[in-house]
């Protein structure tokens, strides 16, 4: 991915790249999956953002109740902020998306196996339609960039 790229992916969602550095942090695939792999990490960050202003209300709630009263919402007890969880790689992989986190709950879970869904219909070059093709390697193409990739290896 262009570097302009990456750094914008890094710049947008900047909580989950906290604890990474160099190499582990570089986007590893083409340009055409950048809106998804933008939208899902933005996505996991705005989650974590929003639950954890939601138990900070929790918090500020519990000091002036009893949190063992059994009239206590039971929702109200959620009072441990989350850690965001960090980017381990994101990378192209048998013609498909790959985003791996440090730690997902069942809905990172969720957004993790769309964007992934997503990206394996769509080019990874250019981002219109596309689908899985079988070659030297795998990837995801469209019709235009699979034959620009026919065409350079039967000039070979």
């Amino acid at each position: 991915m262009k570097t302009e790229l990456n750094n914008q992916i890094m710049k947008n969602s900047s909580k989950l790249f906290d604890g990474t550095s160099g190499y582990s942090s570089y986007v590893e695939c083409d340009d055409g999956w950048f809106d998804i792999i933008d939208a899902a990490l933005t996505t996991i960050q705005g989650h974590i953002t929003n639950r954890n202003n939601q138990i900070q209300s929790n918090i500020e709630y519990a000091k002036d109740h009893d949190i063992n009263d059994p009239a206590y919402p039971e929702w109200r007890k959620d009072i441990e902020l989350l850690e965001y969880p960090q980017v381990q790689q994101i990378k192209e992989k048998f013609g498909g998306l790959r985003i791996y986190l440090s730690n997902e709950d069942d809905y990172i879970f969720g957004i993790i196996n769309m964007a992934e869904a997503m990206a394996a219909r769509t080019c990874e070059v250019c981002g219109d339609y596309g689908n899985l093709r079988s070659g030297s390697w795998f990837k995801t193409l469209c019709d235009e960039h699979h034959e620009d990739r026919e065409g350079h290896r039967a000039k070979r």
